[in-house]
């Protein structure tokens, strides 16, 4: 299939093409007073056309082997960490709805877990995108990993519903998956991206799929609380490894700019993510594309552990063997599907195609009556689920200047967040007043609808 010139994501090359400097590949532009002295900077530093108050310098490629760090080893501590953030967060995620079970919560009461969880990381999100563009990928990462042990080591504590719910406040800036794409987009060229984003949830589906199986032991011979703080000492060592391997600035263009310029692009400041959103051709297109195909996987997912429990009386442990069954597949598309994929077909192409598996999964999940039935219909889903979060995350720093890589995901990541705060409900009404074969009905009509604005635009 032919690529399509109308993607909007090719309109990003002239866009960062304007932001880099010529030297083309192996030339990385930083901003001077941030770089590293493990970084050696390029003698010809190029100005780039810049105004007086967004100077900069470079830094070649070809000196990297004499640097402390290389950037080989960045990438690989990248897939480190974000093997183990999955590895820890899917342990807590298996062993959630025992827990709160145990503590005395009813299903509403979890659906009401999940609403708070969201929406806190609604609200943290865009602002974390923006710390990291301002701050580097060590400052990021180390808060997201931060925030991850002090809320597993909350739930790992957790006596009663309250000191639940206490936990889900450090999910501000739990973007660790956030901040590993961020970073990731920094190190890699355009049209690269997408298979090394699809690499590193490789490396996140390998600890998914570990992650339940090792929850489910540890509660079985010890206890809930006990899994969740293996995921808070998972989540320190990757803060060490943070401090010892990634440098503070990975930016391929960061400005030098004056007082008043940094104080009206801060972190807190909402003109730069209008203006973002508003002034980027496409953004507002995809941050509603990421939205809409968001919401029945959100519902589904907000409460497939319960479903599992309660309709298919599957234990803590094969919940586990279920949960990890998916993430090998979603681990298989993204890793080694992806790049050749995007070689071959446009981004909008991909997107459709998926949309298209997607319909037809929920409509037979609709009619899923036993646990064999259920496992069969979730392949496809996890399929098409798998290609469209990649394509997304890849078309959202496509889009924008190198320098907003890290606020436009976290736009994206908000709106996902923004259907997460509501999904958990809506799951949890359905479930209760409709059935399981609702999530089915609504996933159809959604991806009908998600479908026909693709094909529109």
């Amino acid at each position: 299939m032919p690529q399509e010139t109308t993607d909007p994501a090719s309109q990003s090359t002239l866009r960062n093409r304007s932001a880099e400097s010529s030297k083309g590949m192996g030339t990385v532009e930083t901003e001077t007073t941030a770089m590293d002295t493990n970084r050696q900077s390029d003698d010809n530093g190029n100005q780039g056309g810049m105004s007086p108050s967004q100077k900069h310098s470079s830094i070649d490629f070809s000196q990297k082997a004499s640097s402390n760090i290389s950037w080989v080893v960045v990438k690989r501590t990248l897939h480190v960490n974000i093997f183990l953030y999955a590895f820890c967060f899917w342990i807590q995620v298996g062993v959630l709805p025992y827990l709160t079970k145990k503590l005395g919560m009813d299903m509403v009461v979890y659906g009401y877990l999940q609403t708070f969880y969201n929406f806190v990381q609604l609200v943290g999100g865009p602002f974390y995108g923006r710390f990291g563009d301002l701050y580097g990928g060590r400052a990021a990462l180390t808060l997201a990993f931060a925030m991850a042990a002090a809320m597993y080591g909350l739930l790992g504590i957790a006596t009663t519903g309250a000191i639940v719910f206490l936990s889900r406040v450090p999910a501000l800036f739990l973007s660790a998956n956030h901040g590993t794409q961020m970073v990731m987009s920094d190190l890699t060229d355009e049209s690269q991206r997408a298979e090394a984003l699809g690499r590193i949830n490789l490396s996140y589906g390998l600890g998914m799929s570990i992650g339940p199986l090792v929850g489910g032991l540890v509660t079985k011979y010890y206890s809930e609380q006990h899994a969740a703080l293996v995921s808070c000492l998972g989540s320190l060592l990757s803060v060490v490894l943070i401090q010892i391997f990634i440098p503070s600035q990975t930016k391929r263009v960061v400005p030098v700019k004056t007082q008043e310029e940094s104080t009206n692009s801060g972190i807190f400041n909402m003109e730069k993510y209008i203006s973002l959103v508003t002034q980027t051709p496409g953004a507002l297109f995809f941050l509603t594309v990421t939205m809409v195909s968001a919401l029945p996987n959100a519902i589904l997912q907000s409460m497939f552990p319960m479903i599992l429990m309660e309709r298919f009386h599957l234990t803590a442990e094969f919940n586990g063997y279920m949960l990890s069954g998916m993430a090998v597949v979603g681990m298989l598309i993204q890793g080694f599907c992806m790049g050749p994929l995007t070689k071959r077909f446009s981004d909008m192409a991909l997107l459709r195609a998926s949309v298209v598996i997607l319909i037809g999964s929920f409509g037979l999940l609709a009619l899923a009556q036993d646990i064999l039935h259920l496992m069969v219909v979730m392949l496809p889903l996890t399929i098409g689920n798998s290609v469209i979060s990649v394509i997304l995350s890849t078309v959202m720093t496509k889009i924008v200047t190198t320098t907003d890589t890290g606020t436009m995901l976290g736009l994206g990541y908000a709106g996902g967040s923004l259907v997460n705060t509501f999904a958990p409900t809506i799951g949890g009404a359905l479930l209760a007043a409709c059935g399981f074969y609702s999530f089915g009905i609504v996933g159809v009509v959604v991806n009908c609808i998600l479908l026909a604005i693709l094909f529109r635009n």
